[in-house]
């Protein structure tokens, strides 16, 4: 059984076939700052997405926040996710999450599919919260606990969130 699954450089137009192929068996994604897929890379795996998508038996997805793979995080996203753990990456660990990307972490946080999802983690380490303010993320993230149904068992979560969200966690 295939227990990784690397995209080293760019595909020939051969190999986006064996590409998808592999990529459909995929049940666990890793995205973190050592991601070393080109731009071109990138955006060819944007433009040719298949039906259902490149992903579409992944259960587990671990987003380690990054100026570079922020743009495609939603290319790993499935139906079929059950456990999402979200958190910034250490390149940011010392200057914060640029102001930039706040408006487009948000918006692919309230694009995560929940049908299917039973853990949800959104790390913002303590040492953190005076540089990135994750507050901001308080009405994306209540929206994606609000769209999960009873599945969702492990929550873990050190931003503040609505009243309504946390009458629907309990």
């Amino acid at each position: 059984m295939l227990s990784q699954f690397w995209i080293v450089g760019d595909p020939s137009l051969e190999a986006w076939s064996r590409v998808q192929h592999y990529a459909s068996w995929m049940r666990r994604a890793h995205l973190d700052q050592w991601w070393g897929l080109g731009e071109e890379t990138l955006l060819k795996l944007r433009l040719n997405v298949p039906p259902g998508g490149w992903f579409p038996a992944l259960q587990n997805l671990e987003w380690h926040i990054t100026k570079y793979n922020l743009p495609f995080a939603d290319l790993f996203f499935s139906p079929h996710l059950k456990e999402i753990s979200i958190d910034p990456s250490l390149s940011w660990s010392y200057s914060g999450i640029p102001p930039y990307a706040m408006p487009a972490i948000a918006s692919t946080i309230s694009a995560l599919p929940t049908s299917s999802l039973q853990s949800l983690t959104v790390f913002s380490p303590e040492s953190w919260s005076h540089m990135s303010p994750w507050a901001d993320f308080t009405s994306s993230l209540s929206s994606v606990v609000l769209c999960c149904g009873p599945s969702l068992t492990e929550f873990i979560f050190t931003i503040p969130l609505s009243g309504v969200t946390i009458d629907h966690l309990i």
